[in-house]
Parts: structure tokens; sequence; C-alpha cells
């Protein structure tokens, strides 16, 4: 029995050895980069149905009116969001930035600001995964969230397109576009649907939810850049 544990311990190490080999030949010659390096700056400045919009890297500054506008859509977000109940001050806010203003630095992701005439009114973002089950591959999952009164009107669709096109142009390395979104959540359906993804699959998701692990379903919606 003890020869036969390390022949196995042996077989999954040398299997190991040679997915991994695998995973960087197929990444050497799809020139695809380990995002390692700081990501370029997510800026944008337009006009959506008689509103100035403008997506802007998220900054330590912005934590107080940010927590002011979690604090007025808590009962809302926290249907979606697993994060909400973690966020119960302002300094909770600015931790939560720092730590993507250091994903930024290390190529782990993207939070942009959503200002709409000049006021923030939500976030949105994207964060980089390598996709193991597709060697070579690597994917982004873009999220995003938006105060009450500025609800259906389109902005959330407009801001996703923009990171489509920052994805596409500065993070060439990048395969696919994906989003995930609780099934009940319609809006944020119409949303991924609206900007060309398309349901990839249906699955349940076990988060930390109302801090005790629970599942729900929810489809992941796909996008090839």
């Amino acid at each position: 029995m003890a020869s036969l544990a390390g022949v196995r311990v042996l077989s999954l190490a040398g299997a190991f050895v040679c997915a991994e080999g695998l995973r960087r030949l197929c990444a050497k010659r799809q020139g695809i980069k380990k995002a390692s390096r700081r990501l370029p700056q997510l800026h944008a400045r337009y006009t959506y149905r008689g509103h100035s919009i403008q997506l802007r890297n998220v900054e330590v500054t912005d934590s107080k009116s940010l927590f002011e506008l979690i604090e007025a859509n808590r009962e809302r977000l926290f249907r979606w969001l697993h994060w909400v109940p973690h966020i119960k001050s302002t300094e909770d806010e600015e931790r939560f930035i720092k730590t993507t203003i250091a994903g930024v630095n290390e190529g782990r992701g993207i939070t942009a600001a959503i200002l709409v005439d000049g006021a923030i009114a939500g976030l949105c973002g994207i964060t980089v995964i390598e996709d193991l089950k597709e060697v070579g591959m690597r994917v982004d999952h873009v999220g995003y969230w938006i105060g009450k009164c500025w609800e259906g009107k389109g902005i959330v669709g407009s801001c996703v397109r923009q990171i489509q096109a920052y994805a596409a142009n500065e993070l060439r390395f990048l395969h696919r576009l994906a989003i995930t979104v609780e099934i009940s959540n319609v809006r944020s359906i119409r949303v991924a649907e609206r900007c060309g993804f398309v349901s990839a699959s249906k699955e349940f998701i076990s988060p930390e939810w109302r801090n005790q692990p629970c599942k729900y379903n929810a489809y992941t919606f796909s996008l090839r850049l």
C-alpha cells in the first residue's frame, strides 16, 4: 500500500507539471500576457440621453459619497450583492477602494466610479480571472451597481459598453467577458443581453450571503472579444 500510494503521489505531481507546462506553452504561443502589470486607466466621458456620464478610476476621496449612496440604497442592493453587509462605515468603503487600487497596480482588475451630471451614481468594473478550464483563455468578470434614482434609464448598459471597449482596446490578452447574474435580477439580465452577452450556463453559487453560506441560482452570460 505504501508503494502504491507513492506511485499515486508521483503521478499526480507529474500530471500537474505536464498541465502547467501545457498551459504555459499555450499562453506563449497565443501571445497571452500575464496580468502582472498595472492596468491602464479606465476613463470615458460622454452624453447619454441628455445626461453627462463620466467613468473614471475610483479614488479614496470617493469613499464618503459612495458610502452615503450605499446607505440610501442598502435594502435594495442587499438583495443582490453579498458585500453590502460588510460596508458599515465610510472607513469600510475606504478600505475597499484601497483594495481596488492595489488590484489595478497588480493587474487583478479595475473599478470605476460612475458619475452622472457630476455626481457619483454607482460603480462598475472588471476582475481579471484566468480560466484554467480552457487552457490559455483569460476571462474578465464584469460587475456593476447604480443608485435607484438612475435605475432603468439605460445608464448601466452604456457603462458596460464602455467596459467592453476598454477591454478590447487595452486588455488585449483577454478572450472573453462574463457577467454572472442571479436569475431573478431581471434588470441586470436585460443589461447583459442588450450589451450582446449570451447566456452560457446556469449554476449554483455559494457565497457568504447574509453572513451565512447558501446557494442561489445564477446565469453566467458570456461575450467573446
